[in-house]
């Protein structure tokens, strides 16, 4: 079947449907059989279109904000010499959104904000020196993850 040219003109009625909830693999069924492209058209405009505008790809388990809130509540936890192991990222997950992860998914988040985590605990201080900054930085973070 010989459909139009521009598939960029699917990419909208893509979107739409990846933003209901829809997944992506039935996203680019639903509109291949509407457009009249090729489930192979239709995904390399969806690819082609995205272009590293920091987009959230539509078959990940948290929003871009909850994305973010995880890595301020991860950070709280490294700075105060915490560092969270998958089962404990997992469970708060659960906690806070109430979505259910696994411990490879936890290992593979982690891999994906490297640049903003590390495992490597900061450096102790002196008791005068820690804990008043300590807690206040823990505060701030607590307040930005609400």
């Amino acid at each position: 079947m010989a459909g139009p040219k521009n598939t960029s003109l699917a990419v909208p009625l893509l979107m739409e449907r990846v933003r209901a909830g829809e997944r992506l693999k039935d996203a680019f069924a639903a509109v291949s059989e509407s457009t009249g492209f090729t489930v192979g058209a239709v995904r390399l405009a969806y690819y082609s279109a995205r272009g590293g505008e920091g987009v959230h790809h539509g078959n990940n388990i948290l929003t871009p904000a909850e994305d973010l809130a995880l890595v301020y509540a991860a950070q709280a936890f490294i700075h105060t010499n915490i560092p969270l192991t998958s089962p404990q990222l997992a469970a708060i997950v659960l906690d806070l959104w109430g979505k259910e992860v696994w411990k490879t998914w936890a290992r593979s988040w982690v891999k994906r904000h490297r640049e903003k985590l590390s495992s490597r605990t900061a450096k102790a201080l002196g008791d005068k020196r820690n804990s008043s900054s300590v807690l206040e930085n823990v505060l701030y973070r607590a307040d930005q993850v609400e």
